[in-house]
């Protein structure tokens, strides 16, 4: 599923503005400043940014400093939860959703 994509007329072009382009916004500088429920669904076996690296350790210590943010670890799911174990994420995202807004 994740190459797919690349075969598309554009998808070169695409990505070379994505990996020589501005990096964006820091997640670090973003989240202290976003006040709304934040789910985090993350893979034990991501092996781009693994739990035990950098980011991930910053994001499994935000539910115990922003009280809006809840991380859910998936096991036996890599690094596009979504695409590895849909139903899994549909799972998750439909609890807690009814959790948080009462659904």
């Amino acid at each position: 599923i994740i190459r797919e994509p690349a075969n598309e007329e554009g998808a070169l072009d695409a990505f070379v503005s994505i990996v020589t382009g501005p990096p964006g916004p820091n997640l670090v500088q973003l989240m202290p400043s976003i006040s709304i429920p934040v789910l985090v669904l993350w893979g034990d076996q991501d092996p781009f940014t693994p739990l035990d690296g950098p980011v991930g350790k910053y994001f499994s210590s935000l539910p115990s400093k922003l009280s809006n943010v809840k991380l859910i670890v998936l096991e036996g799911v890599g690094h596009c939860p979504h695409d590895d174990r849909p139903e899994l994420v549909h799972e998750k995202m439909l609890l807690w959703l009814a959790e948080t807004f009462n659904f």
